[in-house]
């Protein structure tokens, strides 16, 4: 399974109000993902649901793996999300994100690096042990993989 939190922190110069841009934004995904995963969706092999990451509806050690894709830069707060999804994972489960860098510096106003350490150091704090992050080449410049472990 992925839990996964749509945002829309970019929207601001739309003209739409930020709360309605993210309530639009996560319906749109949402809407993405029951489409291009149907036959998992109705055979039952996942579920899909709109929500944010620090407050996720499954009990305790559900999941072997948390990814996430171009959302972890936004979770607010950062802290709770983290304490959250580390809640939800097994021992041994991880936690798993891939954001583009230029999402990162836009939404955070930090470099990657600093990002990524500062990301590592509130994981640790929040009871995830073992994080670290490598950039990759990504279509549009380049991406940070980030991983970290439920011990």
């Amino acid at each position: 399974m992925v839990i996964a939190k749509a945002a829309a922190e970019p929207y601001g110069g739309t003209g739409i109000r930020k709360e309605a841009a993210v309530r639009y934004e996560a319906l749109v995904m949402l809407n993405q993902a029951r489409r291009r995963n149907r036959a998992a969706v109705e055979s039952g092999r996942i579920e899909l649901r709109r929500g944010t990451a620090d407050d996720l509806p499954w009990p305790g050690g559900s999941f072997d793996a948390v990814l996430t894709v171009n959302t972890i830069q936004l979770w607010r707060p950062f802290d709770a999300s983290a304490r959250e999804v580390t809640r939800v994972l097994r021992p041994g489960g991880r936690l798993i994100s891939y954001t583009h860098g230029w999402a990162i510096r836009k939404s955070s106003g930090l470099d990657v690096e600093d990002w990524a350490a500062q990301t590592a150091a509130s994981c640790r704090q929040c009871g995830l042990a073992e994080p670290r992050w490598w950039r990759a080449k990504a279509d549009r410049g380049s991406s940070v993989a980030f991983v970290a472990r439920r011990p």
